[in-house]
């Protein structure tokens, strides 16, 4: 379905690109909160940013599936149980 549905893949690669871009803000704005939540991989997700974004013609659909299916539930795990926590 990614390959072939020109809705799909541009929805997942916006929606790769605006949590690339959030965990930019993260770093910048609080360094420690990136330390204290180690087992995000915040540059891998802005380094995924910046190749959408600025090499769209180099993108490798099945790397950006394969982050979308495998990688960010981890992340959003992660992300859930941090947010408890502040609760």
């Amino acid at each position: 379905m990614f390959d072939s549905e020109a809705a799909v893949r541009d929805a997942v690669l916006f929606r790769i690109v605006v949590i690339g871009e959030a965990a930019k803000a993260v770093v910048q704005c609080d360094p420690k909160l990136a330390a204290v939540l180690s087992d995000v991989e915040w540059s891998a997700l802005a380094r995924m940013r910046d190749r959408i974004t600025h090499q769209y013609w180099a993108v490798d659909e099945q790397i950006v599936w394969d982050t979308a299916v495998e990688d960010i539930p981890d992340v959003r795990s992660v992300l859930a149980g941090a947010l408890a926590r502040l609760s």
